[in-house]
């Protein structure tokens, strides 16, 4: 689940580019890339209309509109592509994107970022690839090698699925662990800022853990307290996680609907039916779409426009989606298994060389 395409990992490589909001292009810029205090998520809109992710980012960011508007001023931003070789830019920035490049992304927040602004995109929401494991999106599986372990395990995918998904605390707490530590390196202003402040605290963390374990009889009980209590938080973090996204459409890298966005969360966003018991341990999160729609907006919050989206939907003829646990766990399977036997296909026709 870390990674992402070529210009997440290599943001300077990316400027400049042009985003489009509220009809007029705007020139992004080294600096103003590595000042943007939601990192990554810009370069996922990257040559695209970002009108709606950026009103929907910047709801109550007072400081970003006045960043637009200073943009504004300083700039010549113009109504379309034409003129003044934006067109010629932009072609040959999307060009570049379409010859992706799978790397590692920067951290756990840039990765989210993106994740919201382009959701099941596929080679920019770096959610969908969970390489060398799972397969997510058939595409993926042209990056194995058809006698590779992995390619092997892929065709079975759904049937471990479940049985992996405790290990998504571990992952993540390693990932957090090498992001942090290397944040006074990062391309982008805030986390360089904030290096020193998020190291200590992680320090600070896990030296309270460490003395919890320090009082606990000895090192076999201080090993399965450890493995019980990151495991169990993984198992409930991870159904969280991929009950939402993994049961839905998924869409190409440079698909139209990422100039909709409200479209784009609807058609790759599934809620759970909300109940006392779902909303206490989802922690507000089972109102996904809503989460998604307006990411800025308190949990609490949530439940109280659910209605008001619901009625959106069924004027527009928009899905919206929203089940009880067990059939979006099926629905999620279900996809696997679909990916499962593309991969079976795919690797036994590279094997026999057709």
């Amino acid at each position: 689940m870390v990674l992402t395409d070529y210009f997440h990992e290599n943001p300077a490589s990316s400027v400049p580019f042009r985003l489009c909001i509220d009809g007029k292009w705007i020139l992004v810029d080294e600096q103003l890339l590595r000042a943007h205090p939601g990192g990554g998520a810009m370069l996922a809109y990257r040559n695209l209309d970002a009108t709606a992710v950026f009103h929907a980012f910047h709801a109550d960011s007072k400081l970003a509109y006045s960043w637009l508007r200073e943009l504004r001023a300083k700039q010549t931003t113009v109504d379309s592509l034409e003129g003044n070789g934006v067109l010629h830019d932009l072609t040959n920035g999307e060009q570049k994107d379409e010859n992706e490049e799978k790397v590692d992304s920067s951290g756990w927040k840039n990765q989210h970022n993106v994740h919201h602004a382009a959701t099941n995109i596929d080679g920019r929401d770096g959610d969908l690839d969970l390489l060398p494991l799972w397969a997510t999106v058939g595409t993926h599986l042209m990056r194995l090698e058809g006698n590779s372990l992995c390619a092997r395990l892929i065709p079975f995918q759904h049937l471990y699925w479940a049985f992996a998904l405790p290990l998504l605390r571990l992952s993540w707490l390693l990932q957090t662990l090498q992001f942090v530590f290397s944040m006074q390196s990062s391309f982008y202003d805030i986390y360089r800022e904030r290096a020193l402040i998020e190291q200590l605290t992680v320090i600070a963390h896990w030296t309270l853990v460490l003395t919890q374990y320090y009082f606990l009889p000895n090192y076999q009980v201080r090993l399965e307290y450890f493995l019980i209590s990151q495991l169990f938080a993984g198992f409930l973090l991870s159904h969280v996680v991929t009950y939402n996204h993994y049961s839905t459409d998924k869409f190409p890298h440079n698909d139209p609907i990422l100039s909709n966005y409200a479209c784009l969360q609807l058609y790759t966003t599934r809620n759970m039916r909300p109940g006392l018991v779902i909303d206490w341990l989802w922690g507000g999160l089972n109102y996904q779409i809503e989460h998604h729609l307006f990411p800025t907006m308190p949990r609490h919050n949530l439940k109280k426009v659910m209605p008001l989206v619901k009625e959106f939907c069924a004027k527009n003829n928009l899905p919206y989606m929203v089940d009880d646990y067990f059939t979006g766990f099926k629905l999620t399977i279900k996809h696997l298994h679909n990916v499962a036997d593309i991969a079976s296909e795919f690797f036994q026709r590279k094997l026999s060389g057709g």
